[in-house]
This record gives C-alpha cells, structure tokens and sequence, in this order.
C-alpha cells in the first residue's frame, strides 16, 4: 500500500514537469528565435557592408598594384629607348626622327619624342618648344627622374604623357636630356584590363580632383564620364558615409569606400591612391549584385544553423544516455591517437633530418661552386653581382631549413640549453656585422646602445640568443622601409638570483595591429595574408624566439604601433662569471667624443670613462671646433654622419665608431681615420679599437681577399659525393696545401695507415659515407698503434647539423664538426690554426 502510494507520488510529479516545463522551453525557444531574427537581420547588414568592403578594396587595390606595375612596365621601355638612342649616334635631325618613329612603333607607343636640354622637343612631326606644350617640363628638366602628366597641349586629348630624364645624349641637333612619351587612354583600358569581363565592376583612373582621366565604356548604366565629385555631389548617401568625407580622402590621398543612392542606382565606390602620381584607382558595383548572394547565403546559413541547432539537440540527448557507455572508449581512442600523434612527430623529426642532409649536401656544392666562379670571375662585375645574390639566396633558404628543423625539435621536446662561458660584446658584434650591414645597403640606420655599467662574459647558451636576436633583427629589417631605423638597446636588470638583461630590438617599420601581436607568436602565423605576399617569410621566426626564450627561462613581450614600428624586449637570466677580461688601463690618454646623436655620445663617452680615459663630450661641429681649438687630444672619437657634416680632423686622428664594411676607403683617406671601434662601442671591441690606434695602424675600410699559404701541409679528404671532393680540393689546393682523396671511410683509414708518421696535418671527414661512416673510420685511426694516430687533427664535415651529431663526432675522438655547407672563412681558419701548430712542433 505505502509503495503504491509512492508511485502514485511519482507519477503526479513526472505529469507536474512535463506540464509545466514544456510550456516553459516552447516560450523560451520562441524567445531565442525572434532574438536570432532580430539579430540576423543587424548582422545581415553588417556582414554586406563588410564583405562588399573586403571584395571591393581587394579588386582596387590588384586594379591600382595593376596599373602602377604597367607604368613601372613603360618607364622600364622608355630605359630602353634610351640605351637604343646611346647606341644609335644621330647626326641629324632626320635620323633622330627616324630612329624615333622606329623606337615608336616597337614599343607600341602613340608618341615618342627627345627633349634638349633648352626645352625643344625633338618628335617624329618635327621640332617645337616644350614649355608650353608640357606644364611640369621645368621640374623634368630641374632634376626631377620621371614625370606622369596627362591631357598635355602636346598630344591629342586623352593621352597619357610618360617623361623619363636621361643621362645626356650628345647630337648635332642639340644635348638631348629627356625621352617622352605618349600612350592613348584606350590602349591603358586594354593593358589594365578595366573593362570587366562579367560586367559587374567598373573601374575609372581620376585626379584628385574628381575628374575621369581614364575610364571604361559601360554599354548601359551609370559611368564616370567626366567628374566623380559632380556627378555625385546630390547624390544621398548611406548611413556612415558621406560626400566630405570622400573629397577628404581624395585630398589627403587616403585609400576609402562610399555607397550612394543615384537616381537609377545604389552604389558602392571604392578608390586608393596611385603610387608617386597624384591619381586615384576608382571601382564602383551595384549594390544589388552584392546583396543578393550574400542575403540567399545568409538565408541558407539561418536554415542551416535551425537544422543543426535540432539536430544538435537530439545528438545531446542521445549524448548523456550513451555518455557513460563512450567514456571508456573515448578514453581508449584519445590514448590510442595521442600514441599515433606521438609517433607521426617522431617519424616527421626523422624525415626532417634526413632531409636536412639531403638538402645541405647539395648546397654545400652550390655554394662552393659559386665560390669558386667567383674566383674566376674577378674581373667581370655582373658575374660578380649574380654570385652574390645566388649567396644571399643560399643564405635564405638555408636559414629557412634551419627554422624548420628548430620547430620540429621544439615540438618533440629535442633542444637542449647549453651553460658555457660567452663574451656578450662578441655576439652583439656578430649581430651588427650580420644585420646591420644588410640594414645599411637598404638605407636603414642600424646602431646597437647599452645602458649603464655591466660584465662582458656571461654563462648561458650564447647559440640560442644569437638566434633569437638575429630572428628579431632579420623581422626588422624585413618589415622597415628605407630612410627607417633599427636600434638595439641592452641593459643590466636589478632581479635577485641569476645575472638578467633586458634585449630590445626597436624598428620603425609597419607595425602590428592588436589583434594580431598574440597569433605572430605561433607556428606558421604572420600578420596576414599580404604580409606573406608582399614580404615572403615562414611565419616561423617568432614562434622560435618564443619557445627559446621560453626555454631560457626568459620573458619576451611587444609594443607595436600599426605604422609607427614594433619593440620586442627580451629579458633573459645568464649564469655570472668572475673571470672578466682585464684590459690597459688608459687614464693617460685623452679622447674627444664628438656625436650628433645623444645616445652614441653617452655610450661613447661611459664606456672610455670605463677605460679610465679623459674624455670631452661635443654633441655638434661648433662645440667639437671650440674644444679643438683648445685642447690636444690623442683622437677624436666620432660617426661618419658628423664627419660628412664638416667635422675637423685635420689636427688630430680619427676613430670612427660603425657598423664594419659600411664606410668608404675615400673618407678614411680624407678624414685620417686611424682606427675602427664596431658597435657596440665598448668592452673587447673598443680594446681592439684603442690597441690598432696605439699601433699606429692605417685603416682600410673596404674588405680585401686575404691571401693564404698553407705551402707543406698534408691534408686527407675523406667524401664520397665527387662535386663536394672536387670544391673542397680546389678550395684547399688553392692555399697550396696538397690534399689526398677518400672515396669512403675505408679507403681514409687505408690512406692513413699507409702514410709515413706524422705525414698528414689534417683528416677531413664525411659521415655518411659508403662501406664504412666516418665515424668508424675516425675510432679505426685513433686505435692504430702509431705515434701520430692519436694527435692528428680530424674534423668532421658532415651535412648532419644537430647537436647530437656534433656530440657522435666528437665521442669517436674527432677534434672538431663543421655542418654543410662549409663556411669558407671557417675552413681557412681552421687550416690556419693547423698550420701554425705545425711550424711551431717543426720550429720554424
């Protein structure tokens, strides 16, 4: 009785819920959907104003990149009508108009004509005054490289007047120092492809006053004919658009969108600048042909997403009933996943590193061919300029196979932090060497500062700052334009326990948007997609710098300004040392620093006081003549930007503190510099600096071949691939060492054992080789019971990179690894290291 009353209870309250709570979730449900209706339609706009704004300013911006390629395109022909003009010789006034007509009609121009250097203008119809045909000819003739004019009086209406000054032309008709020429507006439509295909966007070039210097034929509608700003100056705009705004934007040539209401149509506008003219890029589209898909789109998607949202439903219902059956397979497969991931991570670091010597191999030959085509191209400029930039080429793909094997060691947990001694100026040295010469040839100043007093060598892992300055320094170089700077400032931080320093590297490049200074720090990630297109890169850099900062047990963090440039600070802990280099005390010497830049003097002047020097301090050319004038000075201590301002070093020697390879050889004659001090200007760079000045050395900036005699020596080569024996035989034999082949570690330990004692100086030796590695072969050659098998010098030459390989190396009792491709100056180092070594055993 009592449990039938218990179940009567039941189902009373089962009967309550159901009556109650389904109401309840009707009236909620139908409370979301008018929600969602509401919301759908507020976004539904947003969205058609937004896509039609992304779509439209990419068709403008691919229109404008079109049109300001095609005008780089026909300057780049108009070079060409004026080396064909150098090489022509005209003697008269009929040649040049027949050479013209010729130049002409080759190079598809409507108009071709030379202009003298007292304005005339030398055409096919003749000869005729320029001034007034062409209203900026002065400027042309004043100095000015290019000139982009149109609806000059002195073509036919509609013609698009290119000028290009010219290196002078001597004739008899006159000193022609300019080259025009005419191209008709139609021919522009056909080459910048305005007219559409599919007859949906229009586009138009205007000034910026509005008016349609170039625009398509549209066979029915609304098209600029004439003036942009008239045609639409009673035109109703949409909300958050006006017409100021719009000649605003054409004022301040900044790029924009406009939609207006016409009488016949709705319209959206989209325009930006053209590069180096004072045009503009203008699209225009119908405003239905944009909402239409995108309102179908977004009523499928509402379908979509109600379908999903019921399915959703029934799929969690049936999720909690079958949740506690799943767990444990769910479980099972996330165990099993998690064993394939771990394995797909392993099996891709192995096939990295496979690649990895299969790719380093090869470049070792072509860097090396490329060394040795330098050697016999000395005198050939243009071969040179090519070998160069195949070195440049070299260098950039191999840091990007470098990345990519960093990020795969990152991943799987390989890297490993070393704790050795480093001398910090050295590194920083190596960086401005690196960096800043590359930075100086793009016309950005690079300088490097330190804040207050603070030790020189330090205990960390002085390969992995390298890499995360150097990746923070290639960055700003990449995203900095021209006339910008990069500066790198270091510092002593007050934190208890390790010796930390702040690193900040400051450029004042295109910055980065807020939103997107979190995702540039992951694998694979930039800005955005124009960034790769326009800048190249991986997107691996700062995910490297990251993850090594991370596991130096370091912070990173960014400050950036879209436009203004970005800083990265990087706050690393180092192990401190107690053996500091000790240098001459010189409190007998007395230095002028004299620098325009407030920083480079306060740098300067605190790391001579560091000396224990007198110094005086000018910030400019009046101060440095006063003190001069005054004092006598041992050197005068400076920049190459103050001595090109007139500094006066007539009376005292020069020591010029710069990045090195970035001065001339004329100024160190003309200015009697004396001595070099390499940013950053302090501790074993401003001792080496101070010692050549005590020497009396005379200073040649510009980089020489340093001629190598290694005549004696006895070298076995050990490789099995014949181009990278037949470079590093004729790299070798070239110092006049003599070098014997190994084709595989047998024949290396054959060749050796064979040999007299002490016959060979050096064993170079691949690892992967044929029959027998070298590492092998290296424990056979160690084990042989002769007096020079423990003491001859063996390296390692190996396309086998990582720190475990430099690790297998050494163990088989090898003194050295040299990853390929082999860096040449490293190479004659080393040989030059053996070579000493072995005059003084043999005393001579």
């Amino acid at each position: 009785m009592v449990l039938s009353e218990k179940n009567k209870e039941k189902q009373f309250f089962y009967k309550v819920k159901w009556v109650v709570g389904v109401p309840v979730v009707a009236a909620a449900l139908l409370f979301i959907c008018c929600f969602m209706a509401r919301q759908y339609r507020f976004l539904s706009a947003t969205t058609v104003n937004g896509i039609s704004s992304i779509y439209m300013q990419e068709v403008t911006d691919q229109l404008g990149s079109h049109f300001q390629t095609n005008l780089d395109s026909q300057f780049a022909q108009l070079d060409t009508v004026f080396y064909a003009l150098e090489g022509s010789g005209l003697p008269d006034e009929g040649t040049v108009q027949a050479v013209l007509a010729d130049l002409q009609q080759k190079n598809d121009f409507s108009h071709l004509a030379l202009i003298d250097d007292s304005g005339m203008i030398h055409s096919v119809d003749g000869v005729f005054p320029g001034f007034s045909k062409i209203s900026e000819l002065s400027s042309l003739l004043n100095g000015k490289e290019q000139l982009v004019s149109f609806n000059e009086t002195i073509w036919d209406d509609n013609v698009l007047l290119l000028g290009k000054a010219i290196d002078k032309i001597e004739a008899s008709s006159g000193t022609f120092v300019a080259v025009i020429a005419g191209i008709d507006s139609s021919a522009i439509v056909r080459k910048l492809t305005l007219d559409k295909k599919d007859g949906e966007i229009h586009a138009a070039v205007l000034d910026n006053t509005g008016a349609a210097l170039i625009h398509e034929s549209r066979r029915d509608g609304w098209q600029i004919n004439q003036n942009l700003f008239s045609a639409l100056s009673s035109a109703e705009f949409d909300e958050g658009y006006s017409y100021e705004r719009m000649k605003e934007d054409f004022r301040l040539d900044r790029e924009g969108m406009q939609i207006a209401r016409l009488p016949d149509e709705h319209l959206i506008f989209y325009y930006c600048p053209v590069q180096n003219t004072e045009w503009f890029v203008c699209t225009y589209i119908s405003v239905p042909v944009v909402e239409t898909p995108i309102w179908k789109l977004n009523r499928f998607i509402l379908f979509t997403v109600t379908c999903l949202s019921v399915t959703a439903l029934v799929v969690i219902a049936a999720f909690f009933l079958l949740n506690l059956k799943n767990e444990r397979i769910h479980s099972r497969r996330l165990k099993e996943e998690r064993d394939r991931a771990n394995a797909a991570t392993a099996a891709k670091s192995r096939f990295l590193s496979q690649m990895s010597h299969e790719i380093r191999t090869p470049m070792n030959g072509i860097i090396g061919l490329a060394e040795l085509a330098r050697r016999c191209a000395k005198n050939n400029p243009q071969v040179l300029l090519y070998l160069n930039e195949q070195e440049q080429i070299s260098a950039n793909l191999l840091a990007i196979i470098n990345d990519v094997l960093d990020v795969s060691r990152i991943e799987s947990g390989r890297i490993e932090i070393a704790h050795e001694n480093f001398n910090l100026i050295r590194v920083l040295s190596g960086i401005a060497t690196t960096y800043g010469v590359y930075a100086e040839e793009k016309g950005i100043k690079f300088d490097i500062f330190h804040e207050g007093r603070m030790d020189e060598v330090y205990n960390g892992d002085e390969l992995r700052l390298t890499q995360i300055l150097g990746n923070l320094c290639s960055n700003a170089t990449k995203f900095t334009p021209e006339r910008g700077s990069i500066r790198i400032e270091f510092r002593k931080l007050e934190r208890e326990g390790a010796e930390w320093i702040s690193f900040t590297v400051a450029d004042t490049g295109c910055g980065i948007a807020p939103e997107n200074q979190e995702r540039i720090f992951e694998a694979f990630e930039q800005e955005t997609v124009s960034t790769v297109s326009r800048y190249g890169g991986t997107g691996l850099g700062l995910s490297i710098v990251k993850n090594f900062v991370r596991l130096m047990g370091g912070e990173i963090s960014l400050e950036s300004q879209l436009g203004e440039g970005s800083h990265f600070t990087v706050k690393l802990p180092f192990g401190k040392v107690k053996e500091q280099p000790v240098y001459r005390d010189y409190s007998d010497k007395h230095f002028l620093a004299a620098f325009s830049e407030p920083e480079s003097l306060d740098c300067m002047v605190d790391a001579l006081l560091g000396f224990g020097a007198e110094v005086d301090a000018a910030s400019t050319i009046k101060e440095a003549e006063m003190l001069l004038a005054r004092n006598r000075y041992d050197a005068c201590i400076t920049s190459v930007q103050m001595l090109r301002q007139g500094l006066p070093t007539a009376t005292v020697p020069v020591m010029l503190r710069c990045i090195p390879h970035t001065a001339t050889d004329e100024l160190a004659r003309e200015k009697k510099i004396v001595s070099l001090i390499s940013i950053p200007s302090l501790g074993f760079n401003l001792n080496e600096a101070l010692t050549a000045l005590e020497r009396g050395e005379t200073v040649t900036l510009a980089e020489a071949e340093q001629s190598v005699d290694f005549t004696g020596m006895h070298i076995l080569l050990a490789e099995d691939n014949e181009i990278n024996r037949m470079i590093a035989n004729e790299l070798i034999s070239s110092t006049g060492a003599e070098v014997e082949n190994a084709k595989d570690g047998v024949e290396a330990v054959d060749c050796f054992a064979a040999s007299s004692a002490g016959y060979f100086d050096l064993i170079l030796m691949d690892i992967q080789m044929p029959n027998m590695d070298g590492l092998q072969a290296t424990k056979l050659i160690r084990d042989m019971d002769r007096g020079d098998a423990k003491t001859v010098v063996i390296y390692a030459m190996s396309a086998n990179a990582f720190p475990e390989d430099v690790e297998q190396s050494l163990a088989s009792g090898m003194n050295g690894h040299w990853p390929k491709p082999i860096e040449l100056k490293g190479l004659m180092s080393a040989l030059q290291t053996v070579y000493d070594s072995r005059k003084r055993t043999n005393g001579t």
